[in-house]
Formats: structure tokens, sequence, C-alpha cells
């Protein structure tokens, strides 16, 4: 190719190249992991979220009926690398997740921190029942960004997935 041929090459990308460019490129969409992948590391993140507050609940029973050191330091530990799994799976599902999921992810993650925050308090019981709540929005939030409930225009999915009438 000669120099003027490349010159005018490049003029022409500068000066086209934004209108198309802007005019082509999806603006608003996000590309987030495969439907599969998102729900695998959904799935770790819940897990690792119910190993946690499992974690916390003895550890709190234990700290209520002031048991053995031995069995306290036990629990303590499990309760720690339940922590680390929280953290780890969350940032396994913020590559692949969806917006709504990840938000509703990091909410539940800081309610479970709540959660052992309140170990051995009189607070624990209404932490608990918050980091539950944050777990069911999570779920809903998975449910929703997988497509496991009908949206509003998905009329026949709707139909299907009813809830029957009861018969008087």
């Amino acid at each position: 190719m000669d120099p003027m041929t490349m010159s005018a090459t490049r003029m022409s990308r500068s000066v086209l190249g934004p209108m198309v460019g802007s005019h082509f490129a999806p603006t608003t969409v996000i590309k987030v992991g495969l439907r599969e992948e998102r729900r695998e590391a959904y799935m770790r993140l819940l897990d690792a979220l119910m190993d946690a507050m499992t974690a916390t609940g003895f550890v709190n029973g234990l700290a209520a009926h002031r048991m053995k050191e031995s069995r306290t330091e036990q629990h303590l530990s499990e309760l720690l690398q339940a922590g680390n799994d929280v953290v780890r799976t969350l940032a396994g599902v913020r590559p692949v997740g969806s917006v709504p999921v990840i938000s509703a992810a990091e909410t539940a993650a800081e309610a479970i921190a709540e959660l052992g925050a309140t170990l051995g308090t009189n607070g624990y019981t209404s932490a608990s029942a918050n980091a539950a709540k944050t777990q069911e929005a999570l779920i809903d939030a998975c449910r929703t960004d997988l497509s496991y409930r009908g949206r509003w225009w998905q009329l026949r999915r709707r139909w299907i997935n009813r809830t029957p009438r009861a018969t008087t």
C-alpha cells in the first residue's frame, strides 16, 4: 500500500470512526458469564453463606452456654474458614454475575459480617433474621437473573406456572 492510501484510510477512520462506532456500538449491554457459569457461581455463594450462618449459630450457642475452650476454638476456626469462603465465592460471582445479583450478594455478605459481629449479644436474633432476609433477596435476584421467574411479557410461562385456584 502506498503512503497516500494509508494516510487517506487513517483520516477516514478518524473522521467516520466515531460516527459509525457510536451508532452501532451497544452502550447498555453488559457482558456477563454464561447462564451455567452464573448458576454455578450463585450456588457456591449460597452454600458459603449458609455455611457461615451455621458456623455463627454454633459459635453463638457455645458462647451462650459457655462450653469448653477447645470446642469453642474449633468452631471459631470453622467460622473463620466460612467467612473466607464467603469472600472467595463473592469474588467469584463478581466477574460473571449481573449488577442486581452482585449488589444482593454484597448485601448478604455484609449481613453475615454483622451476624458475626453480634455473637454472644442480644442483637444476634435480629441480625440472624436480617441475614435470612438478605439471603432470600439474593435468591430472588438469582432466579430473576437466570430467568427462572417469568417476566410480564412471557405469558405462556406465566400461564404454565400459575397457581391453581382452590376448588370449593
